[in-house]
């Protein structure tokens, strides 16, 4: 069976969801992503560059090196401890933060937006493609939309 994976920021309280990225929510299927890859679109949020194409892109693009320097995860859902200011429990904490509870933004739509925007394609999303997760503000804040698929307690 084994576990499932979420990429979350403790200091935004905003999440990667893998199968939006097509890629399953093991560890297995997160490191077997492609271009569409759940680690593609960490790598856009942890990116840094001094370059002026950079210092542009991310003028014009609030997704990219959105996270650097923030306390980033991978962390599977049977963890237990404490990232950033987030306490975990197994499981419990893993799907509240899934289903988008206690301030939890999932910021996936934004990311493979700009990855398809950077790369000029389309790309294909995953199985549980929600189109509208979050809004995008155009200061580059992110609002939470209600999820759907998940019960709130």
């Amino acid at each position: 069976m084994g576990q499932y994976f979420v990429i979350i920021n403790a200091d935004k309280r905003e999440l990667l969801d893998p199968n939006y990225f097509g890629d399953g929510c093991k560890f297995g299927d997160l490191v077997r992503g492609g271009l569409v890859g759940a680690l593609n679109g960490l790598t856009y949020l942890l990116t840094m560059s001094g370059t002026v194409g950079g210092v542009e892109l991310r003028a014009q693009d609030p997704m990219y090196g959105r996270w650097v320097g923030d306390r980033v995860a991978i962390i599977g859902e049977y963890f237990r401890g404490t990232i950033g200011d987030v306490r975990w429990e197994p499981e419990t904490t893993y799907y509240r933060v899934c289903g988008w509870q206690d301030g939890w933004v999932d910021i996936s739509e934004h990311v493979l937006r700009s990855i398809e925007m950077f790369f000029e394609t389309r790309l294909e999303r995953g199985p549980l493609d929600v189109e509208h997760r979050s809004v995008l503000n155009t200061d580059g804040t992110v609002a939470p939309l209600p999820n759907l698929f998940w019960e709130d307690d």
